[in-house]
């Protein structure tokens, strides 16, 4: 049986990461996540306002 992968809506996750490339950006894309990145606390919160995501994974110490 397959599962047509084109219908499933998969989570939007908001990164919020102070670094430019990162694998696990590229690993969640390729399994098909929706990803989108915030450089800093500020910009984290202003993605979460207009992009409403189903998770946000956040670094401990952001800019």
């Amino acid at each position: 049986m397959k599962i047509a992968l084109a219908h499933i809506n998969f989570p939007l996750i908001l990164v919020a990461k102070n670094e430019k490339r990162s694998q696990r950006f590229q690993v969640m894309m390729q399994v098909g996540y929706r990803v989108i990145k915030a450089r800093n606390g500020q910009e984290c919160l202003a993605l979460y306002s207009q992009s409403q995501p189903d998770l946000v994974l956040l670094d401990v110490i952001l800019p």
